[in-house]
């Protein structure tokens, strides 16, 4: 998408609101892919959108994530541990983390969860994705995916 046709949109909708507080969810894909996508949450963020939130990988460095953390108010990060670099996801939540209790402190408040997508028969992966995000005290729920037994039907 162009930045002509993004902003265009945003405009639109925030004129089209009324008024009324807009919350806008960026999902799909991997949204940090797009080279744009911080000055889109800084353009949305600083032309009438109430808030912002994110579902992510978690596959992006911290420092994207401390860059993007100004224009949004949640972030969700869907752990698929079987394509995921366990280490490095976890160093980044857990530093994604650390950042939103920054800002809590400074009662500006930010909000973070993760879903964990766990395949059957990976229990001890999830457990130990479960330890490591309480340990830190991060939020997380478990979402079990059933894999497609016949492809054929697609």
């Amino acid at each position: 998408m162009s930045w002509e046709v993004y902003t265009g949109t945003i405009d639109k909708i925030v004129e089209a609101s009324n008024g009324k507080k807009i919350k806008i969810s960026f999902t799909g894909g991997e949204p940090f892919v797009h080279p744009k996508f911080i000055d889109m949450l800084k353009y949305a963020k600083e032309n009438g959108v109430y808030r912002c939130s994110v579902t992510t990988n978690g596959s992006p460095p911290p420092k994207i994530y401390k860059k993007a953390l100004p224009y949004l108010h949640y972030v969700i990060i869907s752990y698929h541990f079987e394509f995921a670099f366990h280490d490095k996801v976890i160093n980044n939540i857990t530093g994604m983390w650390k950042e939103i209790q920054d800002y809590r402190a400074k009662d500006e408040y930010k909000g973070m969860h993760v879903h964990i997508m766990a395949l059957p028969g990976h229990m001890k992966q999830w457990q130990e994705i479960i330890d490591e995000l309480k340990e830190c005290g991060v939020e997380y729920t478990i979402r079990k995916i059933r894999p497609r037994v016949n492809m054929k039907r697609t």
